[in-house]
């Protein structure tokens, strides 16, 4: 889903609220915050495969970690000390204004778990949230660290999670990214993993795999895989 994000007139005091929220609430840092941040260092970027239900924090080394969707869970638990960004880039499914097609803050499924209606969607617990503007802008509007990316300036089109994750990593300076449990990508594993939930296969992962591999030839920094195993005993 790739909508227009409605244009707000804002009062002076710079709040028109809907609901219980107010405009600024859902705006949150832009993503230019990240320029550089991370210069040299090396981005863990935590996907969804089966083998992230095996994962452990000597999988992760020093570096900041985006996670994809769901995946934030379980590096939370983990407790890992990296500075975390959950990438929440696939909401505002039941967002979109009918008349118009325009991202709209009220949400048919408002007061629901967010997985339970826009796949994917998850609240993380302390990690930075990093939404979408024509997705997920008005997704989780009072959590209060929030960065804002636009896929349409950082590649002139729309992308899937983890290459939007690979884009930002970019963003962030780091000269080498390992792509955790990323399953499909390093062994061709398509199933994924959903903490709580178990292993399930999603077909259209299949899909990205092909635009994956084109994508990370172009992306002038270095990479590895690391797949957890399960232990043998």
């Amino acid at each position: 889903m790739f909508v227009r994000n409605a244009m707000l007139t804002l009062p002076k005091n710079g709040a028109r609220t809907f609901g219980q929220y107010s405009a600024r609430n859902w705006e949150g840092n832009k993503i230019k915050t990240l320029s550089e941040k991370y210069n040299g260092q090396t981005c863990w970027i935590v996907g969804k495969g089966p083998s992230l239900e095996f994962l452990t924090t000597e999988h992760v080394g020093l570096g900041p970690v985006i996670t994809i969707n769901q995946a934030v869970l379980k590096i939370e638990e983990l407790g890992i000390k990296n500075p975390v960004y959950s990438m929440q880039k696939d909401g505002g499914e039941y967002r979109d204004g009918k008349a118009t097609h325009e991202l709209i803050p009220d949400c048919a499924f408002s007061g629901i778990k967010c997985n339970n209606s826009c796949e994917g969607m998850v609240r993380p617990q302390k990690a930075v949230l990093l939404i979408h503007e024509h997705e997920s802008k008005f997704c989780f509007p009072d959590y209060p660290r929030r960065i804002i990316f636009d896929c349409m300036d950082l590649l002139g089109r729309n992308e899937f999670s983890l290459i939007m994750a690979i884009q930002i990593s970019r963003i962030m300076g780091c000269d080498k990214i390992v792509f955790v449990s990323c399953d499909l990508h390093d062994n061709g594993d398509s199933r994924t993993f959903v903490h709580g939930q178990g292993t399930k296969f999603i077909s259209e992962y299949i899909n990205q795999a092909r635009k994956f591999k084109k994508h990370l030839m172009g992306i002038g920094a270095k990479y590895e895989f690391v797949t957890p195993q399960k232990a043998v005993v």
